[in-house]
């Protein structure tokens, strides 16, 4: 590794007109049978057990602000992706398919989805139905992000030979146009990155 490798070649931009944002669910799909007080309190026993990882974790980042954490659908049902965001605590959905979602949860912080939680245990909308049944009905599990939820499909751990090595090329700011220290915080960051991973890989 003594010559950088050249950048990968990127496909043209495309331009497309506006689409609303994907809501989650279907007017038309029903939500999941559910036994609501059960399924709350398997939801709030994950969110706990999440919010614990997080407090004993050890290693962090320079500057790390908050935890990445992955929403899951049961099988057959569609996600409500955008209603798990929460801009009060700065929770923020990050990518969503159908199925799952990824949250950037900044202040280690999931008390408004917890209120959820217990609003669709204990109470009822005028319709009779549990409150935020869309959203938490088809939800299923609520966990820490781990690599295979980040990487790109190529790079999906059941698809990698622990026996080989990878090129990749990872992307961040701190471009031409950021500040010094931007830059060297980057920097540092992606540092640690190595160090953590137990790889020597000069940094450029």
């Amino acid at each position: 590794m003594s010559e950088p490798r050249p950048h990968l070649d990127l496909p043209p931009a495309t331009q497309y007109g506006f689409l609303n944002p994907r809501r989650g669910g279907s007017e038309s799909e029903p939500p999941p049978p559910r036994n609501r007080a059960e399924h709350a309190a398997a939801l709030r026993r994950q969110i706990d057990d999440l919010a614990l990882s997080w407090q004993t974790a050890e290693e962090r980042l320079p500057d790390a602000r908050g935890h990445l954490a992955t929403a899951e659908s049961a099988e057959g049902t569609t996600l409500a992706a955008d209603s798990l965001g929460d801009k009060r605590s700065e929770v923020a959905v990050v990518d969503s398919t159908d199925s799952t979602a990824l949250l950037h949860v900044r202040r280690d912080d999931l008390r408004a989805l917890e209120r959820k939680v217990t609003a669709y245990a204990e109470r009822d909308t005028a319709s009779g139905r549990p409150r935020h049944e869309p959203l938490l009905a088809p939800l299923e599990n609520v966990r820490q992000a781990t690599f295979d939820d980040l990487a790109a499909e190529g790079l999906a751990a059941r698809l990698l030979d622990p026996s080989e090595h990878y090129w990749v090329e990872l992307w961040t700011g701190g471009g031409r146009l950021a500040t010094e220290e931007t830059r060297a915080r980057i920097r540092g960051v992606v540092d640690t990155l190595v160090q953590l991973s137990d790889q020597t890989v000069p940094i450029r």
